[in-house]
Parts: structure tokens; sequence; C-alpha cells
């Protein structure tokens, strides 16, 4: 179980740093901004602009509600890359922000896409090197194959496979005594 769930999120891992290496390319051309507002003036919202990944979260009071525009829900906007969100410049380019007035709360952190396609790509490299081969090794060691060429060794007689050299483990070594009955 444990297996499938860590292949699972290899590949969704996989799959959003595919993404954000495109959100990356993208980000040079134009400035993305995806906002969730929520009741009570609660504002969740990601952009991406000249290769960084804005997360932020703000509120508001509720006696601002006379001037909400926008509905509830998530909506989304475009710009071209003329207009830009301003960077701040952190430890290895990422920034944490976080400011609290009478009225209003804003949290940001800003982190170059660069570090969000490393962290994301992490799993699936862990999976392909590491995890991947162990798992292909224990299957063809259960179904009485090499575990290093995939060669049946059904029939095979000797501590070694015949076609690599390999040598067998010791789950699948089948003794002498089995091999020659007296």
């Amino acid at each position: 179980m444990l297996r499938w769930l860590f292949h699972t999120f290899a590949l969704i891992s996989f799959l959003l740093c595919v993404a954000t290496i495109a959100l990356w390319v993208r980000s040079y051309f134009f400035q993305d901004t995806f906002i969730s507002s929520r009741p009570r003036f609660t504002q969740w919202w990601f952009a991406s602009s000249k290769g960084y990944v804005f997360l932020g979260n703000s509120t508001s009071p509720e006696s601002w509600t006379k001037y909400r525009i926008e509905p509830p829900g998530w909506r989304s906007q475009s710009y071209e890359s003329g207009t830009r969100i301003a960077t701040r410049s952190g430890v290895l380019g990422i920034d944490i922000r976080v400011e609290s007035g009478p009225l209003t709360s804003f949290r940001s952190i800003q982190i170059p896409h660069g570090w969000a396609t490393l962290i994301l790509g992490i799993s699936p490299l862990i999976w392909r090197f590491w995890f991947y081969p162990r798992c292909r090794a224990q299957r063809r060691i259960r179904n009485n194959q090499c575990a290093a060429c995939g060669y049946n060794l059904q029939g095979s007689v000797g501590d070694a496979c015949p076609e690599c050299g390999t040598a067998r483990p010791e789950a699948s070594r089948v003794s002498r005594a089995q091999r020659n009955p007296p």
C-alpha cells in the first residue's frame, strides 16, 4: 500500500514540476494571478511573474462589505509582461512578509520558480533512481529471474546468472540437496 502511495505522490509531484516549468517560462511574457475571495474578506492568491511565484493571504474587516465588488470564489487575471509584481530580495531569492495593522493583515511568500521546480522534482528523482530499481529487483527475484538483467533462472543450477554473471541472492538459491537428491 505504501509503495502505491509513494508512486502516486511521485507522479503528482512530477506533473506539478512540469506545470511549474511551463508557468516559469510563461512568467517572462505574462503575469498570471489567481485569487480566491472568501466571506469575511479573506483572500488567498497565487501569482507568477518574472521568474517568481507569489503566495499570499490578506484579510479585511467586515465593515468594508460595501466596497466588495467581486463575488466569492476563484477568478484569474493575466497581464502583459510590462506590468509586474514588485520582487523583494531575500535569502536565496525567498522572501516572507507578514504585515498587520488595525484593520487589515497581509501574509505573503515569494519563491523563485527554480526553487519550486527543484522541490517538486526531488520526489520523482528519488522514485526513478532509488525506489523503482529496488522494486524491480524484488519483483524479478520473486519471479525467479536475475535481479540485474531479468534472465529466467528457473532451471539454472549455478549460483550466478548464466547471462550476466550476477550472483543469485540467498533467498532464490536452491540448496544443493534440493537440486541433486540422493
